[in-house]
């Protein structure tokens, strides 16, 4: 369970990162994160965009509504949710 919500977390990220407004937000590298869920610990990446404005931010945290420094999963439930809608859109395009 936990390698399988690592790799959707990936999945997701990815999926923002194609579509984010190019031009507005410039991609700053990934950075490690670390979360303890009902699944147990987990560890992904997630990307670091920067706006015109010089303001920092992650989409993947604002899709999830995670906030800044969450160590303890809180939209476990939103992620649920996800994996199930992710996991119906990887099945449907086979």
């Amino acid at each position: 369970g936990q390698e399988l919500l690592e790799e959707l977390l990936q999945i997701i990220d990815d999926k923002l990162k194609k579509e984010r407004k190019r031009g507005i937000l410039s991609n700053h590298g990934k950075r490690l994160r670390y979360m303890t869920t009902l699944l147990g610990d987990i560890t992904f990446y997630k990307r670091l965009y920067q706006d015109r404005g010089g303001k920092y931010l992650y989409l993947l945290d604002e899709k999830l509504g995670f906030t800044k420094n969450q160590r303890v999963s809180k939209a476990y439930q939103k992620i649920e949710g996800l994996l199930g809608m992710e996991i119906y859109s990887i099945f449907w395009y086979i």
